[in-house]
């Protein structure tokens, strides 16, 4: 999107402004198109390691997002990821 932003007349800035990022990621991206064109905008990330988040995680994250925080004695009626961290299933897929 950064690219195609550009590509229109519009500033750096003002895509940057657009996507809600800073614009040194709209210059990198633009950059890098113009270095290697379409191939260089391909998600570096494909080969990043090991997936973080498994069928099993999600299975329990479901079970548990079913419920409130309350159904488990937190004294707040919706998840926030600090209180998801501390539900106890969360430990049992650590690493």
């Amino acid at each position: 999107m950064a690219v195609v932003g550009v590509s229109r007349g519009e500033s750096r800035r003002q895509v940057a402004r657009a996507l809600a990022c800073v614009t040194s990621t709209v210059v990198s991206a633009v950059n890098r198109y113009l270095r290697g064109r379409r191939k260089a905008l391909v998600d570096r990330r494909a080969a990043n390691g090991e997936a973080k988040v498994d069928e099993r995680f999600l299975a329990i994250l479901s079970r548990v997002l079913a419920g409130t925080p309350e159904e488990v004695g937190w004294c707040h009626p919706t998840w926030t990821r600090e209180l998801l961290t501390l539900h106890p299933t969360a430990l049992a897929h650590r690493r």
